[in-house]
């Protein structure tokens, strides 16, 4: 059990306070889990479309202030009475829609529609007790379609929660709790195109690019492209879109010209933008005898559009979908499988990432036309308790960044020389309370890093960045003992203990010295004077025998006296 367990948590948020206006990172108090709810400690989170339409307060009657965000992954911080398919630890995939179990919707194996759970875009409080569990100096805060990830803790409907693999990467299958979903369902599981066929996409937003990948993935060979924005159709060939129509570059309609490329209409239709015509052309552009439509895009409420009768008896079909009729807890754990298995490709999807403190920037990615999702991380702004820090200063849990240069850098954009490894778990060791210790036992190289494997007689680097002496070495899912290998390099160390709670670093060594930095770093750097002597930090990684698993180091230390032992 978590040690903030039935406790209020105070953490950051970023709160919409008007319509419209740039979102304020607040300090919230999140109340713990009644009955029924779980709290996650949200990790990463993206942008949808759906948050800027209610931020805008378009077509709604506007509740402000409130936390807005429903694409995200994160980890159960707690869970409330009643709550047994779900611990504290696990990961998962907070989702706007619900699955209950136990109605009829839920039964069947045809509806994804929960009576419960359903999405309720007016509703700003909490099921259980119709409260809200935001509030910011007494005032409360409304949720968002029951999720509000745009906070670093939130409380959630168990049944909106799906537990997933926890070896997937929280920060590419975040997206797949809303928009992406959304398409790629619409197509693999409503309009089930066969392979070889014809597929017409209505619409190359995040939606309609997620469709086009699940006719890509289902075998299509045509698949058409339908846009008014002529510049969208290069980033469609990424999905499998091969040919594209303009509707404003011909003189009749957009059903017709598409019926005249495929000699009588498409074998399916999916349709993902909202607009009444485009409703219309989806359906009208589908072959008679077996052709699908599937309705996806959101109209106005007072929105309805005619067509012939005639189009149905000529045999064609049109349906409507919701979340690509995926149950949350049931189907999403077997998507985020597919993605795993290579089978779905979700890197394509991200063109953007910004910390937690600039999210606002991913409202003007998205305004301006230019992202498709725009992953958020919440680590930035991570305050915990600090054990021997002199400065109280505040660092990104769960990373290390190993640099043999003596100034700091983006970790986003490692320099020369520099690894990033990801914390998964330290033990305790004995010693002074006042001055505990702990011992860094497991890291795994995290991302792709580029180093120099020469240098100059002084130490400094030799060569460019894109030089002969560069080698790159991609993320390894391979883990490394690193207190070996900082005995070895004599490097000093901070680390961080799982859970985020504490800070605390490692013995210093004479010809080495610390910078931790001061206030808002957003990680931890680790720093070394350059010397000819300086051995290649990649060489030591790889040099470090793999004897034993995580699992089989994790249990071994929690049988351990005196040990922490826990796994990210």
């Amino acid at each position: 059990m978590s040690n903030t367990a039935g406790q209020i948590i105070k953490c950051r948020a970023a709160v919409a306070w008007e319509a419209g206006k740039p979102l304020v990172i607040e300090e919230v108090e999140v109340a713990p889990p009644q009955a029924g709810e779980v709290r996650l400690k949200i990790l990463f989170t993206s942008l949808c479309h759906t948050d800027v339409y209610f931020w805008e307060a378009k077509g709604q009657t506007p509740l402000f202030p409130r936390i807005f965000g429903h694409e995200a992954g994160g980890i159960v911080e707690s869970v409330g009475e009643g709550v047994t398919n779900l611990k504290p630890g696990d990961h998962a995939l907070p989702v706007f829609t619900g699955e209950c179990g136990e109605c009829p919707h839920c039964k069947s194996e045809e509806s994804n529609m929960c009576d419960l759970l359903r999405i309720n875009t007016d509703r700003g409080v909490m099921l259980n007790d119709n409260q809200s569990r935001f509030s910011i100096k007494g005032q409360p805060v409304h949720h968002f379609v029951g999720t509000s990830t745009f906070s670093e803790y939130t409380v959630v409907h168990a049944g909106c929660v799906a537990k997933i693999n926890p070896d997937a990467p929280l920060d590419k299958v975040c997206i797949l709790s809303c928009g992406i979903c959304t398409g790629l369902g619409a197509t693999v599981n409503v309009a089930k195109p066969k392979p070889g066929s014809s597929v017409a996409i209505f619409g190359l937003g995040a939606v309609g690019l997620a469709a086009a990948e699940g006719a890509r993935i289902s075998g299509a060979s045509r698949i058409i492209g339908v846009d008014l924005v002529s510049s969208r159709f290069e980033l469609a060939k990424k999905f499998g879109v091969n040919e594209f129509v303009n509707p404003k570059e011909h003189d009749k309609p957009v059903q017709q010209v598409i019926a005249e490329m495929t000699n009588g209409g498409v074998d399916r239709a999916v349709e993902c933008t909202g607009s009444i015509q485009a409703m219309i052309s989806a359906f009208e552009c589908v072959h008679d005898g077996w052709g699908v439509a599937v309705l996806v895009g959101v109209p106005s409420k007072d929105d309805a559009f005619k067509t012939h009768p005639m189009n149905f008896l000529n045999e064609r079909t049109l349906k409507g979908t919701f979340y690509g009729n995926y149950k949350p807890r049931t189907d999403l754990p077997n998507v985020v499988e597919k993605y795993m298995k290579g089978e779905l490709e979700l890197e394509k999807f991200i063109t953007h990432t910004v910390p937690f403190s600039e999210i606002n920037k991913a409202f003007d990615y998205m305004l301006k036309g230019e992202s498709i999702r725009c992953i958020i991380k919440m680590e930035d702004l991570w305050r915990g308790n600090w054990v021997n820090c002199p400065n109280k200063n505040k660092h990104r849990p769960g990373t290390l960044l190993l640099t043999m240069v003596t100034t700091r850098s983006n970790p986003e954009n490692p320099n020369t020389t520099e690894i990033i490894l990801e914390m998964l778990m330290a033990d305790r060791q004995n010693g002074d309370a006042e001055r505990q210790q702990f011992e860094t036992r497991f890291a795994r190289l995290e991302c792709m890093v580029n180093f120099f494997s020469k240098h100059s007689e002084d130490g400094t680097p030799k060569g460019s960045i894109n030089g002969e002496h560069t080698t790159k070495i991609k993320k390894l899912e391979r883990f490394f003992q690193m207190r070996d290998i900082l005995e070895e390099e004599k490097i000093q160390a901070v680390m961080v203990t799982l859970e985020g709670n504490v800070l605390s670093w490692f013995q210093r060594w004479e010809t080495f010295h610390y910078d931790i930095g001061c206030e808002d770093f957003k990680l931890v750097i680790l720093e070394r004077f350059q010397t000819s002597a300086t051995p290649n930090p990649i060489a030591a990684l790889l040099a470090v025998k793999q004897e034993e698993t995580v699992e089989e180091y994790i249990e071994q230390f929690k049988m351990s006296a005196g040990m922490v032992a826990e796994k990210c």
